[in-house]
């Protein structure tokens, strides 16, 4: 680690008389904390036997938000973690908390806490997430030696969770220590983010105990619009500036500001400038204390945009540094022995002991680490228990032979590519046609020079690292992917919407991890229903983000950035939109951008109570209309797809009006598009024809076997496009 000078300013922290502030104090850390649960004037309540069907078995903590304790799930065996926030319950809050609480529920992020259940028991309201064994970052900072990639390592791990958070609108407010429990997995720690408390107490203004003009929390990790109470500048740049204090900490094993009182600290906060770490931890990266000091800066537009950017940044100044020390170690290799590369692990099968004692003595003068097999059996049983890069095989062995050896070697489900030279006294073309045949990269005539064996060495060395390369560059690209698809999918609906009078389903196969097609059933309110199924052109990365940023806007009511109502001037929602708004909404934000894909949509709004639809497309399939003991018809509603419209384009609408039993259908056109071997496609009339024949099924059951019907259609031909659909019934 990068040695640290002693501050004289904080070398006596522990030592620091106790804050004077009411409800303020400094703990074992040096942080100035809240106190106010351990105010006598409000003294802490019982610890209650259980909650629910919960069994409480100890208390974990308490601060100014609430308690945590150690909790018992009788019903699935396992220990859990209860947070019972400080609320003052009402009627509304009782109907509103369960519905803010599942929202922390959809976070999935190996690094953020996992949310099982939420609930309103006896009056009290309570959170319950996963049990996590480990101690917080603040216990697990004491008496350990951290290096600054270590610091960095971690901070762009809670940099990742932050930004799966923020992309679900949620903003934690209070990062700290604290609220980081380092997890033990696969041998090393993990940090996880837990209790986002006050990201919840956000939706319920007023309702803390603590919230009538006092500050919540722990101030050293306030920033500075917290600090000055402005509420209405808070967004995730402000847990980038708590993330940026705890990697200040983490590198310099001190705390950015420090004051007597929290009055001197929020003041220190908002007016002064910390110390460039650089000037007492001899040996930091200059890269690393830009990115510390960018994410602590005092204006919002200052800091990275997002947290995603802050773990970019971070993890390409590890992965430099290590090349780097790679770099330098394969320079000192080189300098310290002359004429020796890396070692490689060559695998020789020869039944000649002369020859195979040679060869290896040659292989060993040069630094590979080799393995001798006397035939081409016992070398197939050693490949199999031990890696190689490079087999050097006679041809003609007992048992088994070098031709045999090298097709069972291709055979092998092998990750690396294994470079295979075949020592022969055949020189005939059609010897080496079948060699090569076979699986083999080069040969070797017998007898041959030393020299001609460490030039064909060297060819196959450069083959294999090649593909080293190549191999660890898919394996990133594949994660990537995989943490790309996994955010993508947190987007699509996971549970039934609850709707009285009505059933919805839908089923969903995209063609690659990444797809272009997204549907949602929000609410909108006022006993409205937005439904909408969108279809981005093109695959992978580039239609996967277009359809994950369209879903973002396509948004229940209680989100901010949701386009599908019109607000007044304090934020409350005036109306609900009509789709033809909607669309021309769409058209004008992300269909007027030069080089920009296009997508197509089918949205409406159902009328609950009325069980009227409204619908408009933008080049969409049409939707299906399902009535009892009649035959599918398709509504269509002419129109552009988005990016192909003119701005003079106007969408249409229609409407129906629905009856007891009818089911409409919204999908994208990969199902009637669906193509098998031959290119015939799927099209509309055995749509038409399926849905008619699953008519009578539940709709579960029809989703199902429609989806089943289009995957034998397609039989072992690739999927080519996404296939979606989402239907709803009048129950």
């Amino acid at each position: 680690m990068a040695d640290r000078d002693i501050d004289p300013a904080t070398a006596d922290t522990e030592e620091m008389t106790p804050s004077r502030d009411a409800d303020f104090g400094l703990n074992q850390f040096g942080e100035t904390v809240f106190y106010h649960s351990l105010s006598a004037a409000a003294p802490a309540p019982e610890m209650p036997a259980a909650i629910g069907r919960y069994e409480i078995r100890g208390l974990l903590g308490r601060g100014g938000f609430g308690a945590v304790y150690r909790g018992y799930d009788r019903h699935l065996d396992r220990q859990v973690a209860i947070k019972v926030p400080l609320l003052k319950l009402t009627k509304a809050l009782e109907d509103l908390f369960p519905q803010e609480a599942r929202k922390l529920a959809q976070l999935k992020h190996p690094s953020i806490v996992t949310v099982h259940d939420v609930g309103v028991h006896e009056g009290v309201c309570f959170i319950v997430s996963e049990y996590l064994d480990g101690p917080n970052l603040n216990h697990w900072m004491q008496n350990r030696t951290i290096t600054w990639q270590e610091a960095a390592t971690i901070t762009a791990t809670l940099a990742d969770a932050l930004a799966a958070a923020h992309a679900r609108s949620i903003i934690h407010r209070d990062v700290k220590p604290a609220n980081v429990i380092m997890t033990e997995r696969a041998e090393r720690f993990v940090p996880v983010l837990v209790d986002f408390g006050l990201a919840l107490s956000e939706s319920f203004p007023g309702t803390l105990l603590a919230g009538s003009g006092c500050i919540t929390g722990t101030p050293n990790y306030m920033s500075p619009e917290q600090a000055r109470g402005k509420g209405n500048r808070i967004d995730g740049r402000t847990d980038i500036y708590a993330l940026g204090v705890i990697l200040y900490r983490l590198v310099s094993g001190r705390l950015p500001f420090t004051a007597p009182s929290a009055r001197e600290l929020l003041q220190a906060i908002i007016a002064h400038e910390p110390r460039p770490p650089r000037q007492f931890v001899r040996g930091l990266p200059r890269e690393l204390e830009r990115i510390c000091l960018k994410t602590l800066a005092k204006n919002l537009a200052d800091r990275y945009t997002t947290a995603s950017d802050l773990a970019s940044d971070l993890r390409a100044l590890v992965r430099e540094h290590e090349d780097q020390l790679k770099l330098a170690a394969a320079t000192a290799r080189s300098r310290d022995t002359p004429g020796k590369r890396e070692p490689i692990k060559i695998l020789i099968a020869d039944d000649h002991e002369l020859s195979r004692f040679k060869l290896k003595t040659d292989l060993e003068k040069w630094g590979h680490e080799v393995t001798a097999a006397e035939d081409g059996e016992q070398a197939w049983e050693l490949f199999q228990r031990h890696r190689f890069a490079i087999v050097i095989t006679d041809w003609m062995m007992p048992k088994l032979d070098g031709l045999e050896l090298v097709k069972m070697i291709r055979a092998a489900d092998y990750a690396d590519y294994v470079y295979i030279i075949m020592l022969t006294a055949k020189a005939e073309k059609h010897d080496i046609v079948a060699g090569m045949g076979a699986g083999a990269d080069d040969f070797l005539v017998k007898p041959f020079h030393r020299d001609e064996l460490q030039v064909r060495l060297r060819a196959g060395i450069r083959i294999t690292k090649l593909n080293r390369q190549l191999n660890e560059t898919n394996r990133r690209l594949e994660h990537g992917l995989e943490a790309a698809a996994q955010i993508q999918q947190s987007f699509l609906p996971t549970v039934k919407p609850q709707f009285k009078g009505y059933d919805f389903a839908w089923g969903h196969n995209p063609c690659g991890k990444l797809g272009g097609d997204m549907f949602n059933v929000v609410a909108l309110g006022a006993g409205q229903v937005g439904i909408y199924v969108l279809d981005v052109t093109g695959e992978g990365v580039p239609a996967a983000l277009l359809a994950t940023t369209l879903s973002r806007v396509l948004a229940p009511a209680s989100d901010p950035m949701s386009i599908l109502v019109a607000r007044n001037a304090d934020g409350s929602v005036a109306r609900v939109c009509e789709p033809g708004e909607v669309a021309r909404e769409l058209h004008q934000r992300f269909g007027m951008q030069e080089g920009r894909q296009y997508f197509t949509l089918a949205y409406g709004v159902l009328h609950l109570e009325s069980r009227r639809f409204e619908f408009t497309s933008a080049g969409h399939p049409p939707l299906l209309y399902l009535q009892s003991g009649r035959a599918p018809i398709m509504l269509d509603v002419q129109g552009f797809p988005i990016g192909m419209a003119s701005e003079s384009d106007l969408f249409q609408q229609r409407s129906v009006v629905l009856q007891p039993v009818d089911r409409i259908l919204l999908y994208s056109d990969g199902i009637p598009d669906a193509m098998r071997g031959d290119g015939e496609v799927f099209g509309a009339a055995r749509l038409l024809d399926a849905i008619q024949r699953f008519s009578t099924e539940p709709l579960d059951g029809l989703i199902g076997c429609l989806m089943s019907e289009l995957r034998d259609w397609r039989g072992d031909a690739a999927a080519i496009e996404d296939m979606s659909i989402l239907a709803f019934e009048v129950s």
